[in-house]
This record gives structure tokens, C-alpha cells and sequence, in this order.
């Protein structure tokens, strides 16, 4: 296990973590996001976007007026890992994220916690916490837990979104959900969106899966594309380069009603995929008054008697898989993916 300060990509205040076979990015300069997660030295899996950085806010000029220029005013996607919550809109979901935040990094360097300043029109807090656990070996996961706290003096109703901006030529995989107990109801849904194609050689509806593979804007597609799913089966993956990324996410559907119930998502376009998690939407009560910062050590407590808090578990797995050929087909899911997925739920 390593911790060291570093540059990356134009951001200047950057950590790079090696816990066992992950290697993590985080910055303090704008966020909280995870810049690049990858397994060992390999490419990292998660997609970034170039801006101009040397126009951001340093944390002296927080607050200051006449310091925040274009890209301060704006949102910019960057890339990497970010909570936004849901459901989407223009005003409240593309808040900027792009001031300086907290990190700090405790339990003996096993855990980092990222906390954003309150955002000044939505009163809502970001924090996104890391943390190492399953021991040293290949089922080893990070932890990510998603907080969306509301410091405002009205409820608000909303749900948070886990994010993962992936590299380029990466495959989604969404699970169609576990067969219903006597198959007669309905097992799942599919969510789609004004500008979901479905006939679109990118996208592949099987009986099992639905697969998206991001292409890159010289090969022949049609722009912008999203579909999501109600998943009760507790994951959604991806392989990107021969690294299969898999998410662990709550098996409980109770409660989704963003986006017409689908919880596992997926955006891709020209140059990104996106595999999001998507939470319960709930009415989170106005922080108390002088309250102190929410202890993230105990994030099952605070999913259960702190109003004013919402939480969004992931899982996060890596597995290098060179012998494994990119699945096409449900089989090839089957045979090469799902074992590695029952490995880790079992």
C-alpha cells in the first residue's frame, strides 16, 4: 500500500493510491471525482477529458469575487468518477464541481474521504469515501460509498448517481435481473430516453444482458445513445482492454422511481461510455442546525437513522482477463463473466 503526491493530466493536486492490484487517482483541485482507476500498471479504464485547468480556482481564491472564470461558471465532464444526483435537469444536476475540495486520508492510509463544499444553489453536500476491504487477494474490492447531504433549510427529494466515466472502446454489460419467483410477473424494465436508438449496432439486447460498446467517433455510429435497466441481480460490469470492472449495487428495487425504475445505466457517445448506478429516490430532511460532519465511519447507521443523509454503496472489482475474448452474446457471458460474478457474490 502507497500514497504519494502527484500531477496528473494538468491537475495539480493529485494522490495516487496502490491498494493491492488497484491503482486510483484523486484530486483535490476540483470534485470530489476519481480521475483513473486501473488494475496495476495496465491503462487505466476510466475516460478523460483535456480543459483548460490553469483557469481554475485555487483553494486561497475560494469565495472570492472576480476569481472564478468560464470554466468555474460552467459545468465541465472531465472524466473519471463523480456523484451527481438525480433526477437529472439542467439548474440542480450540472452544478459545477469545479472548486477545490477536502480530502482526507485515514485508518492507516485505507480510506480516503473527499468532501465538496456545499453547492450554493442546491444546499446539497457531496462526499464520496474509498475504502479498501476484502484482504490481499484477487476478490479484494474498494468500497465507494456516495453521500448527498442536504445543508439547506427546505426538504429536498432526490437520489444520488454513481458515475464512472469509462475510456474509450469499453463494453457495458447491464444484467436483465433474476427471474421472478413464479414467473408469471414481470421481471424487469427498460428505460429510454429521447435520444435512445435502439437500432444501433452499438447496443445488443439479449434474453440475459444488454450489452453497449463505446466506438470511437472515426467508425461508423450515430451519435449519442443511453439505456438502463431495473436490476435486482447486484452488479453491472465492464470490460475495458482486457480489465473486466464490476460493480456491486444493492439488490433492493424498492423505491426507484427515477427514470421510470432503472437503476443500472448506461450513456455512450463518440469519444465515452458512462456505466452509472442510480439510488432510491427519498426526501432528505434539512441538516440540523450546528450539526458536525457526518461520520462516515458507520455508513450503515447513517443509511438508516439520518434523515438528512443519502447513501449509494458500490463494489468496486477488478480482473484481468487476457485469455477472455470481448463477449458478444449472452453465452459468452455465461461462460467467461458470470462465474467471476458468482465468485464474488457467493
Amino acid at each position: 500500500m502507497t500514497i504519494e503526491k502527484i500531477e496528473f493530466q494538468g491537475f495539480k493536486n493529485c494522490f495516487k493510491i496502490t491498494w493491492n492490484h488497484f491503482k486510483l487517482i484523486v484530486t483535490q483541485d476540483v470534485g470530489p471525482r476519481v480521475l483513473s482507476l486501473s488494475y496495476n500498471e495496465n491503462q487505466s479504464i476510466f475516460g478523460m477529458k483535456s480543459h483548460n485547468l490553469s483557469t481554475l480556482s485555487t483553494p486561497s481564491s475560494i469565495g472570492s469575487e472576480g476569481n472564478h472564470s468560464i470554466i468555474n461558471d460552467q459545468w465541465n465532464l472531465f472524466g473519471g468518477h463523480r456523484l451527481w444526483h438525480a433526477p437529472e435537469c439542467a439548474g440542480r444536476t450540472y452544478y459545477p464541481d469545479n472548486q477545490p475540495i477536502q480530502i482526507e486520508i485515514v485508518n492507516d492510509g485505507t480510506m480516503v474521504i473527499m468532501r465538496q463544499a456545499i453547492e450554493h444553489t442546491t444546499g446539497i453536500k457531496k462526499t464520496i469515501t474509498l475504502e479498501i476491504k476484502g484482504g490481499v487477494g484477487r476478490l479484494s474490492y474498494i468500497e465507494v460509498n456516495h453521500y448527498l447531504e442536504n445543508k439547506g433549510i427546505w426538504p429536498i427529494q432526490c437520489a444520488p448517481w454513481a458515475i464512472s466515466v469509462m475510456t474509450k472502446d469499453t463494453k457495458a454489460i447491464i444484467p436483465l435481473s433474476n427471474d421472478s419467483i413464479n414467473g408469471l410477473l414481470p421481471k424487469t424494465s427498460i428505460s429510454l430516453w429521447n435520444y435512445t436508438k435502439l437500432q444501433d449496432s452499438r447496443i445488443t439486447i439479449g434474453n440475459k444482458y444488454i450489452m453497449v460498446q463505446q466506438q470511437d467517433k472515426t467508425l461508423e455510429n450515430i451519435g449519442s445513445n443511453k439505456i438502463g435497466s431495473r436490476v435486482n441481480s447486484g452488479w453491472s460490469a465492464s470490460i475495458t482492454n482486457s480489465t473486466l470492472f464490476v460493480k456491486v449495487i444493492d439488490t433492493d428495487t424498492k423505491d426507484l422511481h427515477v427514470d421510470l425504475g432503472a437503476n443500472v445505466e448506461v450513456y455512450t457517445d463518440n469519444d465515452i461510455l458512462e456505466l452509472e448506478t442510480v439510488g432510491k429516490l427519498l426526501t432528505l430532511e434539512p441538516t440540523p442546525p450546528l450539526s458536525p460532519p457526518i461520520d462516515v465511519s458507520s455508513p450503515l447507521r447513517i443509511k438508516t437513522t439520518t434523515p438528512f443523509v443519502q447513501l449509494l454503496t458500490e463494489k468496486w472489482y477488478l480482473f484481468q482477463i487476457n485469455d477472455t475474448p470481448t463477449p458478444q452474446n449472452d453465452n459468452d457471458i455465461d461462460k467467461n463473466i458470470l462465474p467471476i460474478i458468482n465468485e464474488i457474490l457467493n
